[in-house]
């Protein structure tokens, strides 16, 4: 929304987004979705991250960890032990969240 916006008062928000990538690489591409005078420009980005979020060890499963990390094909966990029970059988029991 560029309502009371400016150059020098953009009105930075933070946004999440979550993805599986289904090859060893990905494209991401960023594009307006609305029209307009300027419709050419796109949206304004600004410290865009990309992270794996795929659990290696058990350590990364505790004290909440379990709520950020997802499985290899991208499911998230239910609890603390499914992730757990994820990294003992190296893989073989997939997230049931």
């Amino acid at each position: 929304d560029t309502t009371g916006k400016t150059n020098t008062n953009m009105g930075w928000t933070a946004q999440t987004y979550s993805f599986v990538a289904t090859t060893t690489s990905t494209s991401l591409t960023f594009a307006s979705t609305t029209g307009g005078v300027f419709p050419a420009f796109g949206p304004a980005l600004d410290n865009v991250s990309v992270t794996d979020n795929i659990v290696t060890s058990k350590d990364q499963c505790k004290n909440g960890g379990w709520e950020n990390l997802a499985d290899s094909s991208g499911n998230a966990f239910k609890n603390q032990g499914d992730c757990v029970s994820f990294v003992a059988t190296k893989g073989k029991n997939l997230a049931a969240g």
